[in-house]
Formats: C-alpha cells, sequence, structure tokens
C-alpha cells in the first residue's frame, strides 16, 4: 500500500510527506526546493522498482518505491508501497479490477485493467468516471470508506461500481474499483480483496525464499508449469530454468539492483518442455541485507516470439526461395565492408541473372519456375562458403558476395564455382531444364567504397556478359580493357 510521496517538478522538490521525512531523519526545510539529486542520496535510489530500508527500530521500513511521470521527466511523484501486499506495487499492474491511484486529485497511476475497461486516465480528475458524484469521494475525509457508484463515462453510461477508498495521505489516494462489491467491506474481507490480486491476475506470480524454495504460487503458476501445489512446495526455483547460464545472467542482475523487468529466459514445465517465458522479479531483503524473498511475475512468450520470428523471416529473407532478400543482403554488404576496410581485404560482389529464365516460366508456367529457382538457390548456396552470403533481389536475380577475398584470383574461383553449378540440368517434377548465369563481379575497394556503388558496378558488368554471349562472367573493371571478353 502507498504510505509515503515526494513531489518534483522541474527537477525540483516542492512536495514530500511528514512520514517520510521522519523516516529519513531530516527537516522539510532541508529538502524543499533542493534538486532531486539529493533523493539518491538520501533514498538508495529514484527509479521505479528499487526497494530498500529506510529509519531504523520501530520506525523503519522496507519500502519500494514507483515513479510516475507528470508530463515531463523533470516532474514526477515518487510513490512508495509497503511490500506486505505480498509482491508489491507488480500486483496492482496485474490485478483483474481497476486501480487508480490519485495525487492531489488527479490520476497518476492506472493499471492494465483500468485502462483495458476506461482508456487511459492520466492526468484527468474523477469527474471523467463519475461526473457530479464524484464530490462524494472529494470530500471524503476518513482514513478508509466504501461508495456506490455509477459510471458517467461516455460508453459506459450506468455500469454500477462499488468503490473502496483508501486515503493515503491528503494528497494521495487508492481507488479499488470492482463491480457487485459490498459498499463497505469488513477487515477481513479488505485482506480477501489484497489475496485475490495475487490470486485471481491470470499472470504466474510466485513468492520464493532466499534459498528457492516456494512460499506460495498462485494458480495460474501451476497451470502454465503443468504441476501441482505438492509438487511445488518440494522443489526449487533454480529447477525452472533451461538454461544454467540464463540463471546465473538473472542472479548477477540482482545482485546489482534487486530488481528486473520482463527479462527473457527460458523456463521448463514439469514436463521438461522448455517455452520462453517474460520474468519480472524483485528481491526483498532484511534490514541487513541478507536476501528475504523473492517475488515474481511470469509470462509466456512463446507465441508472440513465434509470431516475431516469422516477421523476422518475412521481413528479410525471400518467401520463395529462403534466402536472404535485398535488405539483409545490403545490411551484410555493409557489414562485410567494414571488416575489409579493418582487415586490408577485399571483397567481391557478384550480380547474376539466370539466361532464358523467361521462356521457361512461359513454356512450364510460373509454378515450375519458382521451384526452379529454389533449386538455383539450393545449389547457389552449395558453390559458395558459409561465410558468404546467397540473396535472392527479384525475379531471376540473385545477388552473391564472397568475402576475405585476398586478390583478384579468388573471386574467380568462386565465379567458376558458380558457373559449374549450372553444368547439370535441374530436374523439376521429373522434367530436365537446362539453364545458364550472367554473372557481373566488382571488387570492394577497387570498384565502389559503399554497397549501392559496388552492385550498380556488378549490374553493368552483368549486362556486358549477357550481350556478349550469355553463360559466364566479367569483372566491371576489364569492361574498360578492350582485349577482355567475357570467361
Amino acid at each position: 500500500m502507498v504510505v509515503y510521496f515526494v513531489l518534483v517538478e522541474n527537477g525540483k522538490i516542492v512536495r514530500i510527506s511528514d512520514g517520510l521525512v521522519r523516516l529519513l531523519g531530516v527537516s522539510k526545510s532541508e529538502l524543499l526546493g533542493r534538486e532531486a539529486s539529493v533523493l539518491r542520496g538520501l533514498l538508495g535510489a529514484e527509479q521505479s522498482g528499487s526497494t530498500y530500508f529506510l529509519g531504523s527500530g520501530q520506525e523503519g521500513a522496507i519500502l519500494e518505491v514507483e515513479r510516475v511521470e507528470l508530463g515531463s521527466p523533470e516532474s514526477y511523484v515518487l510513490l512508495l508501497f509497503d511490500p506486505l501486499l505480498g509482491v508489491g506495487a507488480q500486483v496492482f499492474e496485474y490485478a483483474p479490477e481497476p486501480i487508480l491511484i490519485l495525487f492531489d486529485g488527479r490520476v497518476v497511476y492506472e493499471n492494465r485493467s483500468s485502462i483495458s475497461l476506461f482508456g487511459h486516465l492520466r492526468g484527468e480528475g474523477l469527474d471523467a468516471l463519475f461526473g457530479d458524484d464524484c464530490r462524494l469521494l472529494d470530500s471524503q475525509t476518513s482514513v478508509e470508506m466504501g461508495f456506490r457508484l455509477k459510471l458517467k463515462r461516455k460508453g459506459l453510461e450506468g455500469m454500477p461500481l462499488s468503490v473502496l477508498c483508501h486515503s493515503v495521505s491528503r494528497e494521495v489516494r487508492i481507488l479499488y474499483l470492482r463491480k457487485q462489491q459490498r459498499v463497505e467491506p469488513d477487515a477481513e474481507e479488505k485482506k480477501d480483496i489484497i489475496a485475490s490480486l495475487f490470486e485471481e491476475t491470470r499472470e504466474a506470480v510466485y513468492v520464493a525464499r532466499g534459498d528457492g524454495s516456494f512460499l506460495h504460487v498462485n494458480q495460474a503458476f501451476l497451470e502454465l508449469f503443468g504441476t501441482t501445489m505438492e509438487e511445488v512446495k518440494k522443489a526449487n526455483i533454480k529447477e525452472g530454468y533451461f538454461d544454467e547460464a540464463e540463471m546465473e545472467r538473472l542472479r548477477h542482475i540482482l545482485r546489482r539492483s534487486d530488481s528486473v523487468k520482463d527479462l527473457e529466459v527460458r523456463l521448463r514445465k514439469r514436463s521438461g518442455e522448455p517455452f520462453q517465458a517474460a520474468i519480472t522479479v524483485t528481491v526483498r531483503r532484511t534490514p541487513y541485507g541478507k536476501v528475504a524473498f523473492y517475488e515474481g511475475i511470469i509470462r509466456d512468450i512463446t507465441q508472440r516470439k513465434r509470431m516475431e520470428e516469422s516477421l523476422l523471416q518475412m521481413a528479410y529473407y525471400d518467401a520463395l526461395t529462403g534466402l536472404p532478400n535485398r535488405r539483409l543482403a545490403m545490411d551484410r554488404l555493409n557489414m562485410g565492408i567494414a571488416s575489409a576496410k579493418r582487415n586490408g581485404r577485399r571483397l567481391a560482389v557478384m550480380l547474376m541473372d539466370l539466361d532464358g529464365f523467361k521462356l521457361i516460366n512461359d513454356r512450364f508456367g510460373h509454378a515450375m519456375g519458382d521451384k526452379l529457382l529454389r533449386e538455383v538457390g539450393k545449389r547457389l548456396k552449395a558453390s559458395l562458403r558459409q561465410q558468404d552470403t546467397v540473396a535472392r533481389i527479384g525475379g531471376d536475380e540473385f545477388l552473391l558476395f564472397v568475402l576475405d577475398v585476398r586478390e583478384r584470383r579468388d573471386a574467380e574461383v568462386a565465379a567458376r564455382k558458380v558457373l559449374r553449378a549450372f553444368d547439370e540440368p535441374f530436374i523439376v517434377e521429373g522434367i530436365d531444364m537446362r539453364i545458364t548465369p550472367s554473372i557481373g563481379i566488382a571488387l570492394f575497394p577497387d570498384d565502389g567504397g559503399d554497397p549501392e556503388m559496388l552492385v550498380a558496378n556488378a549490374d553493368i558488368a552483368m549486362y556486358f556478359v549477357k550481350e556478349k554471349g550469355k553463360n559466364g562472367y566479367v569483372f566491371f573493371s576489364s569492361l574498360f580493357d578492350s582485349r577482355e571478353e567475357p570467361c
């Protein structure tokens, strides 16, 4: 639960709660008007998600800070949470019911459920939700009070909500909004509300001891890992990691910052099946710095990662042949040029066109032509080294480049290998198809210093081959030697 706040405007502290001043052991006059950077020394951190021990003895408290910007990075509110919620402020974010935090009557925090139901409210007053009925909340004087109000927001008019309003201070209030909730829940029901945030969230949530044994997990955790509460009690959090190196990486991060948000790792279900997950973990420590608990939220992102991989494939690879497309080829060519510059080597760019491909398309149809292109791509890849690149950049045009070329002869060897790849006919659905390539070659740095220039000059050389009889190769630099003929 939020217990203290600091208001910063234009980089300076303008207001601070009395309780926080007492914990810090300073006076308000020592802080008001000063640069917000002074908070780093007093609080130990000011970014969201930090946890630290303030004060000592009975006045001490372990708190979690949440930073909420107010229009610019230099103006914000620091809201400090009591960790007794179980997983601190994270539970607010993933709660199944809307939760709002107000500062001076304006919404400064809205969880996911609130955004889903009402749309974005940050910066607005409660009249955006309840119209004139918001005066009931504005006139609240007790620490906690329940109300039954009807929504006035466009599209949601008349929807009844019960509102539990908790006043942390004169400035800060928390609103728990729920349908069909009794107006004034008793103390036990309030505990149930908080507990339901843990149990009912759709994300897998756990609390583990410092040694990694589980203290508690919610139902979503059991369903995600395909396990039972009895099995979890005997298990250790370390058993859920698929890769030990990733677990060590997480430990390293937590040793430095005590929290991590949406770190992507591979986890293991009880069946042994791996899956991609985004984990958010917070370390709770004792006043003496020892790890008391690990609190975590786990999201299964396997489907999202597959979609990302699919989109990446579409963006950078040719759908027909599976070869790199023009965009990826030019990116790799840029990197190849940079490497050649560092190592004092050359690089050969080959632009290749298939002779007579249009006749095959016209005779056998585009479907057969597409299958032929796939077979051509396979042979081209087999003719070059693994570190070289074969790309289809459109139609029957292929871009090849060979790295680590010491002299022109190395590029000639590669070009001859490509030509030999076409010596045997291609068998497509039982039909022998013979086709030959015309290849233009440009060398870096001799024929150009950037990808566009090299490809353009290789293109010029390729068309020279086509005009002189096809089925061969020529270097761009040779075009200026009247004695040179395509090989």
